[in-house]
């Protein structure tokens, strides 16, 4: 990776997670910890990040209630959403009815895609885009559009969501704990997948491990309602039962 990226892609992460260790910097960016660790002193007396023992600290006052755009969010991690995404399209099957919530890792499924005869319901005009193009029956719910999150939000579109019975849902989310469970750092958006989830025969929340023990705002669902993709990583256990980790 050129220097220029990957200096860009230290200051992302250690933005996205406020805290990153020297070894997930290396595997982020396929680098030797002398190179990261050359790195960070540099982005240190730049004053872009802060260096901790082991690894760096965001300079970004972060709120619970911060939130990157969808800009921002492809050029993280893009490698471990895309085989998340994939797995979740082998679980659509012929004649199913779909829910997909707006985000970047749910947006990947649309590639991956081989079922016949699906209909879709999305809050994304990205996706929405994305499935009309290889020739799905899709219904746009709108509503509000959130455009830093390509979301439609809002009543109307919890309205629209409510006279569907969905065979199965893909949610995205910006943290997971224990404690709080699956959350999102916008109130009306956290609506809006609560009530998407309480239509579906079967909900699934696509996050990457990068996401796990970080809390962001407001609480959408519990651990036991849904089901889990996530990648495989060392060091992380299985947060739920429900949880599927993809190599």
């Amino acid at each position: 990776m050129l220097k220029n990226l990957r200096l860009q892609k230290i200051i992302e992460l250690t933005n996205l997670k406020e805290y990153t260790s020297i070894h997930e910097l290396m595997e982020a960016t396929s680098s030797s910890e002398s190179t990261i660790r050359a790195d960070l002193v540099l982005l240190e007396k730049e004053n872009k990040i802060i260096r901790l023992h082991g690894g760096a600290k965001s300079i970004v006052e972060r709120t619970s209630l911060a939130e990157l755009n969808m800009n921002e969010k492809l050029s993280i991690n893009t490698e471990k959403k895309m085989k998340i995404a994939k797995y979740a399209a082998s679980l659509i099957k012929d004649g199913m009815l779909v829910y997909i919530d707006a985000g970047t890792t749910t947006s990947y499924i649309t590639e991956h895609l081989e079922a016949l005869n699906v209909v879709f319901v999305t809050n994304s005009t990205t996706t929405a885009q994305k499935l009309r193009a290889k020739n799905y029956r899709v219904y746009v719910t709108g509503g509000e559009l959130k455009l830093t999150t390509d979301a439609f939000v809002g009543s109307f579109t919890q309205e629209i969501i409510s006279k569907f019975t969905f065979d199965l849902g893909f949610f995205g989310s910006n943290g997971v704990s224990k404690k709080q469970g699956f959350t999102t750092p916008d109130y009306e958006e956290a609506n809006v997948k609560k009530s998407a989830i309480s239509r579906c025969k079967k909900a699934y929340i696509l996050i990457d491990k990068s996401k796990y023990n970080l809390e962001s705002g407001v609480k959408f669902a519990s651990l036991n309602e849904v089901g889990i993709i996530s990648d495989k990583k060392a060091g992380y256990k299985k947060i739920s039962e429900k949880e599927i980790e993809v190599k």
